[in-house]
Formats: C-alpha cells, sequence, structure tokens
C-alpha cells in the first residue's frame, strides 16, 4: 500500500516494531518478492519519502494512518485482540484534527465499532472530532498489488472512466 501511495508523491512514514525491517533499509538491503516493490520501496527511502520508525508519536499531524498490522487467532479460532488493540491505543494520543485511520487488516464484521473505537476514546480521544475511522476490507493476491491497486484520483483517466459509469453522464 506504501509503495502505491509513494507513487502519487505523497509521503509515507512506516510505524514497525521491528527493528530489523528499520535496518535493511538503512543497510540497502531490503528486499521483496513482490514485483516493482523493491525498486519503489528502496529509492523513496533514499529520496526521504519514506521514513520507518518506531516510534508512534510520528503519525501527528499526519492526514491519515494506515493500520496494516494482523489480528491474532489462537488454535480454538479465538481473537487475541490485545496486541491489536493495544497497537491502536498506542497511536490514540496523536490523533487530531480527524486523522483519518484505516484499517486494512482483515477484522470480524463490527469489530472496529464494537472495539477500535472504544479503546481509542479510552484515552480521550473522540471518534468524529479527533479521528475517523474506515475499514478497507478489499483482497489483493500476492504478486500482484501493484496490477491491483489504483489510488483514486480523479484526474487519472481509468478513475475518471470509473466515476463517469459509477455515477452516469
Amino acid at each position: 500500500m506504501a509503495a502505491n501511495i509513494l507513487q502519487q508523491d505523497i509521503y509515507v512514514t512506516a510505524i514497525d516494531t521491528n527493528l530489523h525491517l528499520q535496518k535493511l533499509f538503512k543497510s540497502g538491503t531490503f528486499y521483496t518478492n513482490e514485483p516493482g516493490l523493491n525498486e519503489i520501496l528502496t529509492s523513496a527511502y533514499k529520496n526521504k519519502k519514506l521514513l520507518i520508525s518506531d516510534d508512534c508519536s510520528m503519525v501527528k499531524g499526519g492526514d491519515a494512518v494506515i493500520v496494516a498490522i494482523p489480528l491474532l487467532v489462537d488454535h480454538e479460532k479465538k481473537i487475541l485482540d490485545t496486541p491489536f488493540l493495544e497497537a491502536m491505543r498506542e497511536l490514540a494520543p496523536f490523533l487530531t484534527n480527524k486523522t483519518i485511520i484505516i484499517i486494512e487488516t482483515s477484522v470480524p464484521v463490527g469489530f472496529a465499532r464494537t472495539y477500535v473505537v472504544p479503546a481509542i476514546e479510552s484515552l480521550g480521544k473522540a471518534h468524529g472530532t479527533d479521528f475517523l475511522l474506515a475499514h478497507s476490507p478489499e483482497r489483493i493476491k500476492s504478486g500482484t498489488m501493484l496490477e491491483q491497486l489504483l489510488l483514486i484520483n480523479p484526474e487519472h483517466p481509468v478513475a475518471r472512466e470509473l466515476l463517469r459509469q459509477w455515477k452516469g453522464p
């Protein structure tokens, strides 16, 4: 997802607690099998358009936060929501002025409304004032991400045609 956003010349700050990932980018040894991603991500990192940090305060002042962390399930198929909700609470202090939070992770229907909103609001943040919440349930087939993702830009010819078909002439 970051690669697609970076292709639109939008700066991205990735928050990841995996310090090894940060080291891979710093050393220039990051690699993925996903076609096209290495060039986009490593180039953006070198040009300081992609920042990688483990510091949640880096989201402060951002327009949007895309949450792409796993929602764990145990061997009995019971959701282990504590790590996911803890990550949301870590972001909460830095959400202001209707920061858009997009949950890219597959979550059960109603999970965001029932668990995520209360977790963030428990720290004094107000849904609709400090943050807005969205969920992106789409699935992406491995190896075809850049082909499948289209960042909707009304000036892009494909997006313009899709919008015309949807809205009518």
